[in-house]
């Protein structure tokens, strides 16, 4: 069993397990074992994972609504465990808890090629089988479901905002009289990630954004969250779990997602990205114009901003020394970023 982390322990003792909840299912558990920030049942009707939820019923209904139609053409997604009562979730003791059935296989290794390959081309089919989830949506009366839930549009907003978040921690830390380890990280290092922000900005300002988010073929469900633990290979195909950040957006944001999540353990190895790309249009053709695209979206340090943000709105309650080490990692591949950009730059998107 996978060694639990501090952040994961903390999730798991909210956990209100009770056979009541259990009941409430057709279930016989047999037992129980913590695995990240979920819990995996063995029960007689074989392993389930059983998992706290902390977002509303909107929400739940965006992901059951979107798994069920990308399900129609792409099966190889995660699939819920409904209760007695026909729902996919369960409110007790105050929060939502759902089943879903264990998905047999092994986490992506994003260091295979091979895997990396597999998970690259089955992303593009699972982004081909969402499409006209909009419209669908619609036609069945759901339009507060799609306006809810959906990104479309605005990413430079987002962008913007982080940018001028950041800039006020910049401006909080140095009137500090006194700056901890942290502090003194961040200053070290704002500048040159406040310039790729506003860079990022002003290409995504100066390409095609606009024009993309009209175009119904290129918006998609994105899943947002494409990490290895999150993708699960079996018999040489890849099974999408934890929809949990699932948006309907522009199917270039998963891409960047995908990207930035297979090179940055990797010195920011280029090649990983021309791959991804190769593979993606395998199954599902880019237009030159969503490179433009991507390229800003790439250019945008969210390594950078989410730990800064993290650590300064106390979005997390990790141990100083967790921010530490993680502001330590990000700040220190910089130049290997850089170097990424701009191959991706003068030989993807000749701009």
């Amino acid at each position: 069993m996978e060694r639990l982390r501090y952040r994961e322990k903390q999730d798991l003792v909210t956990y209100s397990l009770s056979t009541k909840l259990f009941n409430q299912y057709d279930l016989k558990i047999y037992d129980l074992v913590p695995l990240r920030s979920v819990f995996v049942l063995y029960t007689d009707k074989g392993e389930k994972i059983l998992k706290k939820i902390k977002y509303d019923e909107n929400r739940i209904k965006f992901i059951e609504e979107s798994l069920n139609y990308i399900s129609k053409t792409f099966d190889r997604v995660m699939k819920f465990y409904k209760n007695k009562k026909g729902d996919i979730y369960t409110f007790w003791e105050g929060e939502y808890y759902c089943i879903m059935d264990v998905l047999e296989g092994r986490e992506c290794q994003f260091s295979n090629p091979l895997e990396l390959s597999i998970t690259s081309r089955s992303l593009g089919q699972l982004h081909k089988s969402s499409l006209g989830f909009t419209n669908y949506c619609k036609e069945k009366g759901n339009s507060e479901l799609v306006k809810l839930n959906s990104n479309v549009g605005k990413t430079i907003e987002d962008f913007k905002k982080a940018l001028n978040n950041t800039k006020e921690f910049k401006r909080r830390v140095s009137n500090l009289k006194y700056k901890n380890d942290f502090d003194n990280i961040f200053m070290m290092n704002v500048d040159r990630h406040l310039y790729q922000m506003e860079k990022s900005i002003e290409i995504l300002e100066h390409s095609d954004f606009n024009l993309l988010v009209k175009e119904e073929d290129k918006i998609v469900i994105c899943h947002k969250d494409l990490a290895y633990h999150n993708i699960i290979i079996k018999e040489d195909q890849a099974y999408f779990i934890d929809f949990d950040y699932s948006m309907i957006d522009l199917r270039v944001v998963d891409l960047c997602n995908l990207i930035n999540k297979a090179i940055k353990s990797f010195v920011f190895d280029f090649t990983r990205a021309e791959d991804v790309l190769y593979d993606y249009k395998s199954e599902n053709f880019l237009e030159t114009n969503e490179i433009g695209v991507l390229y800003g979206l790439l250019y945008f340090p969210e390594d950078f901003y989410s730990i800064t943000n993290n650590y300064y709105n106390k979005v997390k309650s990790w141990d100083e020394g967790v921010f530490i080490d993680k502001i330590k990692k990000k700040c220190e591949y910089f130049h290997y970023r850089e170097e990424f950009l701009n191959s991706f730059k003068n030989k993807v998107f000749c701009g």
